[in-house]
C-alpha cells in the first residue's frame, strides 16, 4: 500500500509547476492580464489534456474559474517568475530570465510524453492569450 501511494505522489506536480511549465514554453514573453481570457482558455485546454485535470473550474460564474489557476498565477507573481509591469496590471510578462529558470528546473521533472503535452499547451495558450 506504502508503495503504491508514493508513486502517486511521485506522478503529480503542483498546480504552479504546470502553469510554470507553459509558460517557460511560451514563445511571446507577454500574455493578456484579463483573467476571464485565462480561465476560459485554460478551461476548454482542459478538457483535451489530462496534465490539465489538476484545475477544477466552477462554472457557476460568468466564466469558469480555477482557484488552483488563480493561485497558481499568485505563486509565479510571488516568485518572481511572472509579473504585471504594465500601469493598468493587462499584461503579464515572463522575462527571458525566468522561462531560462522554468526550463533548467522545472520542465526537467516532466516525462517526455507530458513535456509534448505541454508544448501543445503552451502553443494554443499563446494563440488566444499571447500578446
Amino acid at each position: 500500500m506504502a508503495e503504491s501511494l508514493m508513486d502517486i505522489s511521485k506522478a503529480r506536480y503542483l498546480p504552479s509547476d504546470i502553469i510554470a511549465a507553459i509558460l517557460g514554453l511560451l514563445g511571446c514573453e507577454n500574455f493578456t492580464g484579463k483573467t476571464e481570457k485565462i480561465q476560459t482558455t485554460i478551461a476548454t485546454l482542459r478538457k483535451h489534456h489530462p496534465i490539465l485535470q489538476e484545475f477544477a473550474f466552477s462554472t457557476n460564474g460568468v466564466y469558469p474559474f480555477s482557484r488552483e489557476l488563480e493561485n497558481s498565477l499568485s505563486v509565479l507573481q510571488c516568485s518572481r517568475l511572472l509579473r504585471m509591469e504594465n500601469p493598468d496590471f493587462n499584461v503579464y510578462v515572463v522575462k527571458h530570465t525566468a522561462k531560462e529558470y522554468i526550463r533548467s528546473n522545472v520542465l526537467p521533472r516532466f516525462k517526455p510524453d507530458e513535456l509534448l503535452e505541454l508544448h501543445e499547451i503552451a502553443r494554443k495558450f499563446e494563440e488566444v492569450c499571447g500578446l
